[in-house]
């Protein structure tokens, strides 16, 4: 590989473009949809499916992009993805239908796994080890301004240029990225050449699709419906699994998760993503419908776990360095944990500045854990497995993100007549499965590198 001629700010800022847009695209249609609703004259159960389906089809089919990056090339796949996200968002700011602007967030949900399938294998297969932690640092706080972002931008945008800019501001952002890409020098990359069993990823892929609409069902009272869904799960799983113990290929070598040094990360990624989600999730119920805040208070006081998160993913290389990866991501749980202990205790009269203390003490401890974690992920594998292994910790992301919401989202329809109680037990959700994700880590399973 030609690592020395790469200049690693330039490459995480040119893939990083992808990941921030894929985030960014998650969040900014959510504050769109009671636009949308009266603009297509329809109600929230269709206009939903906009962010359903983009996150159905992303968690979906990101495997398959990590699989065809190993073996195709990981810029090339980056590429297509960046060519199709812009114009899928085209399509969608264009669309005359709430049916044709719902499918176009499907093939803008299908370009989006391939730019996280990709985005950090780009990283760790085309830098030297000294430069990785600075660049995943940078990745790491480009993440966390997505979901910063998306509310702030959308309301701008909605307020001001109309609902179909949320989508058309994607284009110059994509054109810049795709002009950065035919900068980067080019390497050799290393292929992975042992044959991809389509079969398997089907089935994978089903599995996945059905149990994250199962969720989606669930979270809707639609219980037979969802039902239905994970018994078609269970099944394909099962044959998956089959296929997967006599192949001499295995999709997903199963005894990885055997291994705590890597479950345990796994784990804890995944933790955190389901529990980001709910910090995002929570804190606008209970200031509008409990505090009664303006909307535009409520944004800013949104702002502050991602705000977090990206202070604390820009100083983790230094952390990282002093401390290593291992004891980074044990204190970065350790303080999320402490974060949502407290607010598990959440009364209607707490003052503005603690809850916002407490969501940022949050981000800290998600950006002071995110970073060095898939620096330890994806260390522990050659470079002709990085793209593939780069989408598994992104879509076991993505999969928790959606278990969590829907069983937040369930709690708080369980608890329709007492919101407090259900924003309280949504926390406390979350702060188990991060307390069973720690207890994972003790004793210290993880060997720095």
């Amino acid at each position: 590989m030609l690592t020395h001629k790469h200049n690693p700010l330039t490459l995480t800022l040119v893939v990083g473009c992808g990941m921030f847009l894929s985030t960014l695209d998650s969040g900014i249609t959510k504050i769109a949809l009671p636009t949308l609703i009266k603009s297509f004259n329809t109600n929230i159960a269709v206009v939903i499916w906009s962010v359903t389906l983009y996150a159905l089809v992303l968690s979906a089919s990101i495997l398959l992009f990590g699989h065809l990056a190993d073996r195709l090339g990981r810029l090339r796949i980056y590429v297509f993805g960046l060519i199709l996200f812009a114009f899928s968002s085209l399509l969608c700011g264009a669309s005359l239908s709430i049916g044709m602007l719902i499918f176009c967030r499907g093939i803008q949900g299908l370009s989006a796994a391939m730019m996280q399938a990709t985005s950090i294998a780009l990283i760790t297969t085309r830098l030297r080890a000294a430069e990785l932690t600075k660049a995943m640092s940078i990745l790491g706080m480009l993440i966390g301004l997505g979901p910063m972002l998306g509310p702030v931008i959308g309301g701008s945008i909605l307020s001001t240029l109309g609902w179909r800019w949320i989508f058309w501001i994607n284009i110059p952002i994509c054109l810049l990225a795709l002009y950065g890409c035919r900068r980067l020098p080019a390497v050799d990359e290393t292929r992975h050449k042992t044959p991809i069993h389509y079969l398997n990823l089907i089935l994978i892929t089903l599995t996945l699709a059905m149990l994250l609409l199962g969720m989606s069902m669930l979270s809707d009272k639609q219980f037979y419906l969802a039902w239905f869904l994970f018994a078609i799960a269970i099944i394909s799983f099962i044959f998956y699994l089959i296929l997967e113990l006599i192949s001499k290929h295995p999709l997903i070598p199963l005894g990885l998760f055997k291994q705590r040094r890597f479950s345990a990360p796994i784990l804890g990624i995944m933790a955190f993503g389901g529990g980001t989600a709910v910090i995002f999730m929570m804190p606008p119920l209970y200031f509008e419908q409990l505090r009664h805040f303006q909307a535009w208070q409520v944004g800013l006081i949104c702002l502050s776990a991602p705000l977090g998160i990206v202070i604390s993913a820009r100083t983790a290389s230094k952390i990282i360095h002093y401390i290593g990866t291992a004891t980074s991501m044990i204190t970065g749980l350790i303080v999320m944990l402490f974060s949502l202990i407290i607010l598990t205790q959440i009364k209607v009269n707490w003052s503005v500045p603690f809850i916002f203390l407490l969501l940022l003490c949050y981000g800290l401890g998600g950006g002071l854990f995110q970073t060095p974690c898939y620096l330890n992920i994806m260390a522990q594998f050659p470079e002709h497995r990085q793209a593939f292994i780069g989408a598994l910790v992104r879509m076991l992301q993505n999969v928790a993100i959606v278990f969590q919401s829907a069983g937040a989202a369930l709690i708080l329809s369980l608890q329709a007549r007492h919101l407090l109680s259900g924003i309280q037990y949504a926390w406390w959700m979350s702060a188990i499965i991060i307390a069973i994700a720690l207890i994972a880590f003790l004793p210290r399973a993880i060997v720095s590198k």
